[in-house]
């Protein structure tokens, strides 16, 4: 099973089942680099078969990224550049942490 939009990468693999969040591309908050996954092997075959399952962190421009949220207007821009340039969740400031 594979998922995203949640921020963060994840795996789990238990009794020939996996589960996979490939992470966020655009807003990661595990990390300051983007992620994706790569996935390579034989779908659907009725054989057991290789599979591999890639984690790739990319840089981004992360101040370009909080330049156009800015001039867009975008609700919460200040929150979502601290987010973009810690990896923190904005929650951060609930926890008492000072960044």
């Amino acid at each position: 099973m594979l998922y995203g939009d949640i921020h963060g990468t994840y795996l789990e693999g238990d009794d020939n089942q996996t589960l996979v969040n490939v992470g966020s591309v655009g807003n990661p908050l595990d990390a300051t680099t983007a992620s994706y996954v790569v996935l390579e092997g034989v779908a659907d075959s009725p054989e057991p078969a290789p599979f591999g399952i890639q984690f790739v962190r990319v840089p981004f421009d992360i101040e370009q990224e909080i330049a156009v949220a800015e001039a867009s207007g975008m609700p919460e821009a200040t929150a979502y550049a601290i987010e973009l340039r810690t990896g923190l969740y904005r929650g951060y400031q609930e926890a008492g942490r000072n960044l």
